[in-house]
């Protein structure tokens, strides 16, 4: 990818509302499919998790508009770019039982980004006394790809020196 390539950047506030989330979702969908082909970086207060692995505290379910959220990131191809290590970016600011603490804020880009040769990192920023804590991204130079995503390709077992080339590490 060069410098003029073109991204789509896009600031999130999502709903905190599930009919709201959902159709929420709905227009990101018809927004990435209008977009096809151009690389998306999303970030922004999502107000949903993608797994219960997100989320402590609280019910431990997935809501409805969590479920289509995990689809949604699926069926795009967008990658949650992980944070430092820090996993939560807001709480309830209640102790004990009553604390609930969530993934919420985040950024998601899409697998064309994954495939550049720039290093994408993400941090949680130090408390700023909100209920969220900020998230930044940076993009930094030309370097090997941490978060290359593997995917298996089924007409690799057709070429003839496929088993070989495994069996020998290359």
């Amino acid at each position: 990818m060069g410098d003029r390539d073109t991204y789509l950047v896009m600031n999130v506030y999502g709903p905190q509302r599930i009919e709201g989330k959902l159709r929420f979702i709905e227009s990101l969908v018809d927004l990435r499919v209008k977009h096809a082909g151009i690389p998306w970086i999303m970030g922004g207060d999502f107000n949903m998790v993608r797994s219960l692995s997100e989320k402590k505290g609280g019910t431990r379910t997935l809501s409805k508009d969590s479920l289509a959220f995990q689809i949604y990131s699926e069926n795009m191809k967008l990658f949650d770019i992980e944070t430092n290590d820090v996993l939560f970016t807001w709480k309830n600011k209640r102790g004990g039982d009553s604390q609930v603490a969530s993934k919420l804020d985040r950024f998601m880009i899409s697998e064309d980004l994954m495939l550049i040769d720039k290093e994408i990192i993400t941090r949680v920023l130090p408390f700023g006394g909100s209920d969220h804590w900020l998230v930044q991204m940076e993009i930094q130079g030309i370097c090997t790809p941490r978060n290359r995503p593997f995917r298996f390709e089924n007409i690799w077992l057709s070429h003839p020196e496929f088993i070989k080339t495994l069996k020998n590490g290359g």
